[in-house]
């Protein structure tokens, strides 16, 4: 093998810098999520009998699962990477990713699924005084942007990234 064929397949492991990146980031993410998400239910627990307590709980849960969409996004982005470029993992099949179109897509799908929650949430959190249909309306173009860039990356020709 000569010289720059070496440093070529050698130099895929500079993305070891984005897959620990994102594993990092993602279960510093989930830990914060978990931690908040217990701070949340046991503050319930002592308001059980307080209406607003409750909804107050049900607007803190769409924000925890928002936060764990999150985090699962840079998981899958980390475990994607690596299998990608780095060896094939032995991962459940939800996290098997076979180009990187796959896994822009994947990332898209969680993106989309958290903007929706982040929605949920601002209409459980609205008072009357926002214009929701501003916000609605702003997620739902980049719903679509991300929507046609996909369409337009899985019907480019290419099949596969790598």
């Amino acid at each position: 093998m000569g010289i720059f064929n070496r440093i070529f397949f050698y130099s895929r492991y500079i993305v070891l810098l984005g897959v620990f990146g994102s594993i990092i980031t993602s279960f510093i993410l989930f830990a914060i999520a978990l931690y908040s998400n217990i701070c949340s239910l046991i503050n319930a627990m002592a308001k059980l009998k307080d209406v607003s307590a409750v909804h107050a709980v049900a607007r803190d849960v769409l924000h925890h699962a928002d936060d764990y969409l999150i985090a699962t996004s840079m998981f899958i982005v980390g475990t994607g990477l690596y299998s990608l470029y780095i060896d094939k993992a032995h991962l459940p099949q939800g996290l098997v990713v076979k180009s990187l179109n796959e896994l822009k897509n994947r990332l898209i799908g969680v993106i989309t699924v958290a903007m929706a929650m982040t929605f949920l949430g601002e209409s459980a959190d609205w008072d009357g005084n926002r214009n929701l249909l501003t916000i609605g309306l702003s997620i739902a173009a980049v719903i679509i942007s991300l929507a046609i860039f996909s369409w337009l990356s899985n019907t480019g020709g290419e099949k596969s990234d790598h």
